[in-house]
């Protein structure tokens, strides 16, 4: 249950450098450059998954 008057933002703590980052991500995912995200993520950086 979540407590009165918390929020709690989908993406955690955002630094401009992990902005930076899934902005990067989103582009070359877009570019379908899959197999560089896909490197990209077992080296820990986080994007959630979405289902636009």
């Amino acid at each position: 249950m979540k407590e009165k008057g918390t929020i709690r933002p989908v993406y955690g703590n955002i630094t401009k450098d992990t902005f930076q980052s899934v902005t990067t991500l989103m582009k070359m995912s877009a570019y379908g450059e899959l197999e560089k995200v896909d490197e990209l993520l077992k080296e820990g950086v986080n994007i959630n998954e979405r289902d636009d």
